[in-house]
């Protein structure tokens, strides 16, 4: 199995936005992003770890998906859907 290297952590844990809510776990992107710079070797081995068992928290592996369509393509589909 191949590990995730400190270059993927790192860029992972930069391109989260920092303006996005806690996750259901409860850890802001702004949490994961200083616990990353204070200590870089701990998160890496975290992930390396949890990856090498198989074992990641059920919240990490929820997402909620709230789509939000536009007005004029959400009338289109509605047609579509029901002229089948």
């Amino acid at each position: 199995m191949t590990e995730y290297s400190p270059e993927e952590i790192r860029m992972a844990i930069e391109a989260i936005n920092s303006k996005q809510s806690p996750t259901e776990d409860g850890i802001s992107s702004e949490i994961l992003q200083r616990s990353y710079k204070q200590f870089p070797n701990l998160i890496y081995t975290l992930y390396n770890q949890c990856l090498r068992q198989g074992c990641f928290l059920k919240k990490w592996k929820r997402v909620k998906v709230i789509p939000i369509t536009k007005p004029e393509k959400k009338t289109q589909q509605i047609h579509q859907n029901t002229d089948q």
